[in-house]
């Protein structure tokens, strides 16, 4: 079952961390503590992706997939990053997919709420 917060001991992703408090009670009531799985895909390429991820623990290899069925590792996001922008700057998919190369765990925001706390806080 996913963990949400209410208090402000959050942190624990360089970004987030970032945040201001004003920006981090936006967030609060919609984040949510997820485990992150060896070989989980977090997105595919060509499929809609409705959440933006800021690994805790662990490690996201971003991956793009090569023509003789192959696949690339062209990123890591670990605790100093975040996943799962392509929406957010104006890609309805991505061409890569996000697949948890090392167990861990992270924080889930949805994409409409990710998008809300832009409008409210231009400066993010």
């Amino acid at each position: 079952m996913p963990q949400r917060f209410t208090g402000h001991h959050l942190r624990g992703n360089a970004l987030l961390g970032a945040f201001t408090d004003a920006q981090m009670q936006s967030l609060l009531p919609h984040l949510e503590l997820l485990p992150l799985h060896k070989d989980q895909v977090i997105f595919r390429p060509n499929e809609r992706n409705d959440y933006i991820w800021f690994p805790r623990a662990g490690m996201i290899s971003i991956v793009i997939d090569e023509e003789d069925g192959g696949a690339s590792e062209v990123a890591t996001v670990g605790r100093e990053g975040m996943t799962g922008l392509a929406p957010v700057l104006g890609s309805s998919t991505s061409i890569f997919s996000a697949v948890v190369q090392i167990p861990g765990e992270g924080w889930r925001l949805g994409l409409t709420r990710f998008n809300a706390l832009i409008d409210e806080h231009p400066d993010v």
